[in-house]
């Protein structure tokens, strides 16, 4: 009897374990991410008890798998179509991320928080003149959500940081400071593009998009979208990395006219 008790006990052990991108319900858990600051923790762009401010935003940052369909993955091998990061929006399970990276209203999430819970969720909209895409989880119960800053507020100069998986690595932070508040001219690339887009002195590579951008209170001011980074390998006196982010007054106008929030 004790025998069947442990076999019974390993089985559902062992299924829990399983939960994949098909699998829409069951939260799994993994190795809790660890925040990084890969390029350097001096500079002007640092301010009071930054390592604190942005430990405490990081858990409104997800690392994110975008999965094709089945019926467009059939034949492939592969189901994986896209990486990049997300940024929670509303503690009903919501995240924004680029449009360029969920690429598909058809595809599916896998979602990896902070504290190393992966949930499942599905790309139920997505804007290309935006550059926004919204994407709900089932499952997992409420989520974090930050506090939105006022994006037509902010000053030229100021400190900001975001946290997001460049190159795929997750959990990494990076300082910097807003160099134009508003561009004044809408960005347009690869068939997407964004209004009002705050300039951003900051170091942002493929795989940050979608991540959260904070002021130095950690409040919410905006998505990465876009970067132009030189190639410092080439180049004696690069110009200083910069990010592209969609402002959260248009990530708030979105929220509301996509979904009633």
């Amino acid at each position: 009897m004790i025998f069947r008790l442990l076999v019974l006990l390993l089985t559902i052990s062992v299924a829990g374990c399983a939960a994949g991108p098909g699998d829409k319900t069951a939260p799994s858990r993994t190795k809790p991410i660890t925040l990084t600051y890969p390029y350097g923790e001096s500079g002007y762009y640092l301010f009071d008890n930054y390592q604190q401010i942005v430990a405490s935003a990081a858990k409104y940052y997800v690392d994110l798998t975008i999965i094709a369909d089945p019926e467009s993955a059939s034949g492939t091998g592969q189901s994986r179509a896209n990486v990049g990061s997300g940024t929670i929006v509303h503690p009903a399970g919501y995240i924004v991320t680029a449009a360029h990276i969920a690429l598909n209203t058809k595809y599916s999430a896998r979602i990896t928080l902070m504290d190393g819970r992966v949930l499942n969720g599905d790309v139920v909209h997505l804007d290309r003149e935006r550059d926004l895409a919204l994407i709900r989880t089932t499952g997992g119960g409420p989520l974090p959500a930050p506090v939105f800053a006022d994006s037509d507020l902010l000053k030229q100069g100021r400190r900001a940081f975001t946290v997001g998986s460049p190159n795929g690595v997750k959990g990494v932070a990076a300082l910097g400071i807003v160099l134009t508040p508003k561009l004044d001219r809408p960005l347009a690339y690869s068939g997407y593009s964004i209004k009002d887009g705050i300039e951003l002195g900051m170091a942002v590579f493929t795989g940050n998009s979608g991540g959260p951008v904070f002021n130095q209170q950690g409040e919410l001011i905006g998505m990465i979208a876009s970067y132009n980074n030189p190639d410092l390998r080439k180049l004696k006196n690069a110009p200083p990395n910069i990010g592209y982010a969609v402002p959260s007054r248009g990530i708030a106008a979105y929220l509301s006219e996509v979904a009633g929030l």
